[in-house]
This record gives C-alpha cells, sequence and structure tokens, in this order.
C-alpha cells in the first residue's frame, strides 16, 4: 500500500537450478517471494529479485539490484544493493 514504483522497475520472482550436466546451464525454473512493505519508493531502473524483503517505507535508488532483505526506512543503492541510509537520516529533496 501507498508505493511509488517507477517507470522500468523490474520484480523478477523467477530463477533457474544450475543444470550441471546436459546440454543446457539453466536447469528447471522456480519462484522466490517478493515482499515490498508498505510506502515504498522503488525508483526508475531498479531491479528486485525473488528472495527479497523489504521493509515498510524503504527507498530503491535508481539502477539498484536487490536481493537481500532490508528492515524498514533503510534506503538501499548499487549493484549489488547494499544499505547505503536510513530515510530518517536522508536529506530532503532527491536522491543524488
Amino acid at each position: 500500500a501507498n508505493c511509488d514504483i517507477a517507470p522500468r522497475v523490474t520484480l523478477a520472482a523467477g530463477t533457474h537450478k544450475i543444470n550441471k550436466t546436459g546440454p543446457k546451464v539453466a536447469g528447471e525454473g522456480y519462484s522466490l517471494p517478493i515482499v515490498i512493505g508498505d510506502g515504498c519508493w522503488i525508483c526508475t531502473s531498479a531491479t528486485v529479485l525473488g528472495g527479497t524483503v523489504l521493509g515498510d517505507r524503504c527507498i530503491v535508488a535508481a539502477g539498484a539490484v536487490v536481493k537481500n532483505n532490508f528492515e524498514s526506512n533503510s534506503m538501499v543503492g548499487g549493484v549489488p544493493a547494499r544499505l547505503l541510509s536510513y530515510v530518517n537520516e536522508c536529506d530532503q529533496g532527491n536522491l543524488n
């Protein structure tokens, strides 16, 4: 509820087991859940992978690739995403 999800955000729950033998490396497909808490802001071109849990009021910076669990009020960014700050510690305005 009350989330802002920008253009070109990808939520990718699906993945594959690694096929160690056989003609192709992508084995059997499966999905992992993605949990996005209330009030989150996911910025442009971010990718959120299966198995991720974002607590309430998290910010995901533009272009981030997220696969982890982050507590409420976390600001995350990077590839792979890591904790950058907390929402209550951020300057007002933008993410630059």
